[in-house]
Parts: structure tokens; C-alpha cells; sequence
């Protein structure tokens, strides 16, 4: 999937790129979003994590997690 996300944004770079996967693929920086980061080296790139949130975000240890943001419903 990072793969993926690389190739788009290489060929779109002024595209936003929206990706829904679940909670083990954002966590403790060995998910998607770490594994894009090393194949952009595009300073300019930015990436931000958004838990959505239930029960699960409530006991969620940010201190060891790599997502920026909790939205909590």
C-alpha cells in the first residue's frame, strides 16, 4: 500500500491522497504511514494519522503511537 500511495503521488503531487485502513496500520511506526516516508523524500510531503475513534481510542497508548489525531465519536 505505501507503494501505492508513493507511485500516485509521484505522478499527481498536487493531489490529495485520502487511505482508510484500520488501526494495526498506523501504529508504533511500523505501518503505512513510515513506510511512505521512506519512499517520498519529498521534504514538502506531509502525512497525518487520524484514529477514529471508539472504545479502542480510549485505551490507546499515544505515548508508543505514531497517529497524530483522535477523532472520537
Amino acid at each position: 500500500m505505501a507503494e501505492a500511495i508513493a507511485i500516485f503521488e509521484g505522478a499527481n503531487p498536487q493531489s490529495q491522497i485520502i487511505v482508510l485502513v484500520g488501526e494495526g496500520h498506523i501504529n508504533y511506526n511500523h505501518g503505512i504511514p513510515d513506510r511512505v516516508a521512506r519512499r517520498i523524500s519529498d521534504n514538502s510531503f506531509q502525512q497525518t494519522s487520524v484514529l477514529l475513534g471508539t472504545e479502542t481510542a480510549l485505551e490507546f497508548d499515544f505515548q508508543n503511537a505514531s497517529t497524530d489525531f483522535v477523532w472520537h465519536f
